[in-house]
């Protein structure tokens, strides 16, 4: 990693999707692997099979190449530096959330967001806080501005687990935040 691409606390992922995407991967490749094979192997020991996770990723591939095409465009990176098809990479991104009940990701794993806004805090700050219940992973903390077709979106500092490139919890440069519970 170059110097200029840690601001000596989180790292900064700037650039196309493409760009993002490639240095997401080759920095945490190892655990991005080790989750999606687990959780591939998980699918296939329920009967699953690739078709099938493609098929039933069908509805969020057509929701994000509409909202967030980006988005696809740096998954499809990711795949290409973990060598492993861009469609089933895909798949496994849409659907890990979504698969709870299946062995790999059947601990109790929850989480809880807390907001505090106007009188509920000392100063009237508003305050938003993730706290990761019972799951322990290794997460990353970053800061993320993608530019797609020579514009540059709105840059967040996020953090997710590592093997999820997207987001679980953010705060954007327009002061807008976020977290993401997954609702299983």
């Amino acid at each position: 990693m170059k110097k200029t691409d840690v601001d000596g606390r989180i790292t900064i992922f700037r650039g196309t999707p493409q760009d993002v995407g490639i240095k997401y991967a080759t920095i945490n490749k190892t655990e991005i692997l080790n989750r999606n094979n687990l959780w591939l192997t998980d699918c296939f020991k329920h009967g699953f099979r690739e078709t099938d996770l493609i098929d039933r990723s069908a509805q969020y591939v057509a929701v994000a190449q509409e909202i967030t095409p980006w988005l696809l465009e740096e998954a499809k990176a990711i795949a290409g530096v973990l060598e492993v098809p861009s469609t089933l990479f895909i798949s496994s991104v849409a659907l890990q959330k979504l698969t709870a009940n299946m062995d790999v990701l059947s601990s109790d794993d929850e989480c809880t967001s807390i907001i505090a806004v106007g009188n509920a805090t000392k100063n009237g700050e508003s305050i938003l806080h993730k706290n990761r219940d019972n799951n322990i992973g290794v997460q990353s903390v970053y800061e993320k501005e993608i530019i797609y077709k020579g514009k540059a979106l709105n840059r967040f500092i996020g953090t997710s687990y590592v093997y999820d490139f997207g987001t679980n919890a953010f705060i954007n440069d327009k002061g807008i935040a976020g977290a993401v519970n997954a609702g299983e």
